[in-house]
């Protein structure tokens, strides 16, 4: 199975990073590589756009708790997609913390 929150930290790393829309990027990634698990896609797109949504907020709680720029710059779609579902989800933080450092990883 697909792991959505890759996905979402894909999206979000394709709209904060290249400048592309969501719409666009959640269209791209439906028609070109293959990732036809529609629960998986549908994951990735709420966590995508609750994480863009909040996007301003979670980059400060980002920029304060690192105290410096987050290198390689990629890695920033990764924690703030885990800093959204830390913020919004109902899973336990351990398991959130331990996903979103293994798909930075």
């Amino acid at each position: 199975m697909l792991n959505p929150r890759l996905l979402a930290a894909t999206l979000v790393n394709t709209v904060l990073l290249d400048g592309h829309s969501l719409s666009q990027a959640m269209a791209d990634l439906r028609a070109g590589s293959g990732h036809k698990d529609p629960r998986a896609l549908a994951a990735a797109q709420n966590l995508a756009y609750g994480t863009l949504r909040q996007a301003g907020r979670l980059r400060f709680f980002l920029d304060t708790l690192a105290g410096r720029p987050v290198a390689p710059p990629e890695l920033a779609g990764h924690v703030l997609v885990g800093l959204y579902e830390l913020d919004t989800a109902s899973a336990p933080a351990y398991a959130v913390v331990n996903e979103t450092v293994a798909i930075a990883a």
